[in-house]
């Protein structure tokens, strides 16, 4: 049930709290952007998450980029704001 807007938020990435904002949908792939202040990607940019198994949660699906946080498990949820729903 994963739509465009939606606000996916971990509980810690080794240093903190972090959110990232949904863009789009494609058939298998969730489009997302966040904002790191990482030496090797400073500032807003683009990931994506491919689904490889509908039958678990978002932390079990492929990232494109494990580096900003350590431990999917620590995925907290998908949050949607209410002038969205």
């Amino acid at each position: 049930n994963i739509r465009a807007g939606d606000i996916i938020k971990t509980s810690g990435n080794n240093i903190i709290p972090h959110c990232v904002i949904v863009l789009a949908l494609k058939p298998n792939e969730i489009i997302y952007a966040h904002s790191s202040d990482s030496k090797d990607k400073n500032g807003v940019h683009i990931g994506k998450i491919q689904i490889v198994d509908l039958k678990v949660g978002i932390e079990h699906q492929k990232w494109e980029e494990p580096y900003f946080v350590k431990d999917w498990s620590l995925v907290d949820g998908v949050r949607r704001l209410k002038i969205l729903s």
